[in-house]
């Protein structure tokens, strides 16, 4: 296994193809660089500014030069003895119809093959689509839904029908698998996993098996050819099991240099997983702590509230302004499993917040199969902090005991709700 001595990060699109990036060869390779390490090359949203937007992770992006053009950099880097380093996006998808597998749920509803591919609760019977400007009523009696062929039309919008056209334009659409809502209700009713706040990112099942297998298709490919050297795994920490990913991962790669993006807080150490460590955050941390003048910075915070009250008030606006619907599916989840006790919705939901306010770190790591007694010790650690600041205890030592049961969906989704709330 070759380790990178120096790697430098280049930013693909807004310019910056793979062509461009080969005339930057010489000048890494003179400034003393091991290795060129890419944004994701695989296929992205149309005009994507980023390339994490994926439609396609089977494909190398035409917009870039496709797979002749990747091979074609590889070639240069080889020839001037640096290695070529992958960033790969195994936690989600773009949530729009560029994207194939997503059209095929769409048009297949839950008999897709790709359905189990993606997050989705299907509790509701429908897929929310918050992709209209207006409530699908008002658009409809406006007269700007409606029907072509075997789609649905809204203005800048085409969705293909599940179900042939039968009846009203509503009649249609509430036959579909889907329902198209109004953007300005995602923060509060969703039903697929997002990346943070972002709805126009969906969810994968990583975990299983076929989806790896999927998802990873061409990224073992460019392993096994020798034109990629090493990879970047984006957002580990947004999986449900990152260290079974990460063994699975390894298993197939034994001999593939693996970094995580991890976000670590305080002197949290990175978890026991067979990588090569996190991309840099505590590097750029401890660098920037050298580079600010402790005078200065007491200057900049004097008159201003204590750092700790300002990041949990924070936390508190996010939970409960932009991951409602997160919130509330918690909810749902913790009125389930603890329907034999005497808890209402709102004390469940007022324990839930105080929880997501006061856990200390991005996440816990439990799994399937068992809460560690360290991660048991941490849960049960943040719900007695967060009772200090409730008038009553609550619900808190009962969720306390429902986030420690490993099997139990409520455990993963909270893990889900820390990282969308750090």
């Amino acid at each position: 296994m070759k380790i990178p001595t120096a790697t430098y990060r280049l930013q693909l699109r807004n310019g910056m193809d793979f062509a461009q990036a080969e005339t930057l060869v010489p000048y890494l390779r003179d400034l003393g660089i091991s290795d060129l390490y890419l944004s994701p090359v695989f296929t992205a949203a149309p005009g994507s500014t980023h390339g994490y937007d994926v439609t396609d992770p089977n494909a190398v992006d035409p917009a870039l030069g496709g797979r002749a053009g990747l091979e074609s950099l590889a070639q240069r880097l080889q020839e001037a003895g640096l290695g070529l380093i992958l960033d790969i996006v195994p936690n989600h998808m773009a949530f729009n119809l560029c994207n194939p597998w997503l059209a095929d749920v769409l048009r297949h509803g839950q008999a897709s093959r790709y359905a189990r591919h993606f997050d989705i609760d299907w509790s509701g019977g429908r897929l929310r689509l918050p992709w209209l400007d207006a409530p699908f009523a008002a658009l409809a009696a406006a007269g700007k839904i409606t029907l072509d062929g075997d789609m649905i039309c809204a203005p800048g919008l085409q969705v293909p029908l599940a179900v042939p056209a039968k009846g009203s334009i509503t009649e249609t659409h509430d036959a579909q698998p889907w329902r198209l809502t109004p953007w300005q209700s995602e923060a509060a009713a969703i039903d697929h996993r997002r990346f943070f706040t972002v709805t126009g990112l969906i969810g994968l099942r990583i975990e299983d098996r076929a989806v790896f297998d999927d998802v990873h298709r061409l990224t073992f490919d460019l392993l096994d050819s020798g034109i990629a050297t090493g990879l970047r795994v984006d957002h580990v920490d947004g999986l449900a099991d990152p260290a079974a990913y990460l063994a699975q991962l390894r298993d197939r790669l034994p001999q593939t240099p693996i970094w995580v993006e991890k976000i670590l807080t305080g002197d949290e150490p990175l978890p026991d997983w067979p990588v090569q460590g996190e991309t840099g955050y505590v590097a750029a941390r401890a660098i920037t702590g050298l580079l600010t003048d402790p005078d200065g910075a007491a200057q900049l915070a004097a008159g201003w509230p204590a750092f700790a009250d300002l990041r949990d008030d924070a936390k508190t606006q996010i939970v409960t302004v932009e991951l409602q619907a997160e919130v509330e599916r918690l909810t749902d989840l913790a009125l389930q499993a603890g329907a034999h006790l005497d808890w209402g919705r709102g004390a469940w939901r007022q324990a839930i917040l105080a929880y997501l306010r006061a856990f200390p770190r991005y996440r816990s790591y439990t799994t399937a199969d068992a809460v560690p007694a360290s991660e048991a010790a941490l849960i049960r650690a943040t719900a007695a902090q967060a009772a200090r600041h409730l008038p009553a205890a609550l619900a808190l030592d009962d969720l306390a005991d429902l986030l420690c049961t490993a099997d139990h969906v409520a455990c993963k989704r909270s893990q889900e709700s820390t990282v969308g709330s750090a």
